[in-house]
């Protein structure tokens, strides 16, 4: 009798942690994504590509989160409506910060602070509408200075590749392939004399800005 209760008690547990398995299985394939970032993983590396994202869902108003494979966080959005309307936190896989940005209506619109590898500030600039207005801005490893609107020093990449190096205003390179050439060195040189030269003139009420803002990094 005593071995039969042990058999069925044995029974019960097995079928209980089968269950549970099965339950978590099923959280884990078909979850919300952002109810925990181990589920976006997953679903991540089950089926990449057709991860659930708030701009598949138009109704999407809240905070969205991607993950690294490593569990670090990778990017925080602050979606409206399926659109990104809000600040926007990305980080390196190390857990550097690299970028801060604001959005309204689905369109970069305000401040954009980069960090670089090391965590040091490298461009401070403005969006206006969706376009590069005033500062510094850095991508993929090129910083370019505009002022109303318009590249004046530094290197620009627009989103088919195209590269281009202005000096003082002007236009003084233009390609699809950025070589490492002395004279690209010294373009480059000076697009970083020019972006430590904006980062000097930051008036007080954008600072205060830039205060405000960066309470949302220590979250």
């Amino acid at each position: 009798m005593t071995e039969r209760k042990l058999l069925r008690r044995s029974l019960y547990v097995a079928v209980a942690v089968l269950l549970t398995l099965c339950v978590v299985a099923v959280i884990m394939r078909y979850g919300d994504p952002q109810w925990n970032k181990w589920i976006y993983i997953f679903q991540n590396v089950v089926s990449p590509g057709r991860l659930p994202s708030p701009e598949r869902h138009r109704a999407f108003s809240g905070i969205w989160r991607d993950w690294y494979s490593n569990g670090s966080i990778y990017r925080r959005w602050s979606f409206k409506r399926g659109l990104p309307d809000g600040v926007f936190l990305m980080w390196d896989i190390n857990g550097t910060l690299r970028r801060l940005s604001n959005w309204t209506a689905g369109l970069p619109d305000g401040l954009e602070l980069s960090w670089d590898e090391n965590g040091s500030q490298v461009a401070q600039g403005y969006y206006a509408k969706g376009e590069r207005y005033d500062g510094t801005f850095y991508q993929d490893g090129l910083i370019s200075t505009w002022t109303k609107g318009k590249c004046y020093d530094g290197v620009a990449r627009d989103e088919h590749g195209q590269v281009q190096v202005y000096e003082n205003g002007s236009l003084v390179y233009e390609g699809t392939v950025f070589d490492s050439s002395s004279e690209a060195i010294a373009l480059r040189r000076k697009a970083r004399e020019a972006t430590d030269a904006t980062l000097r003139r930051i008036s007080d009420n954008r600072e205060a800005e830039r205060k405000e803002i960066l309470k949302l990094i220590g979250e």
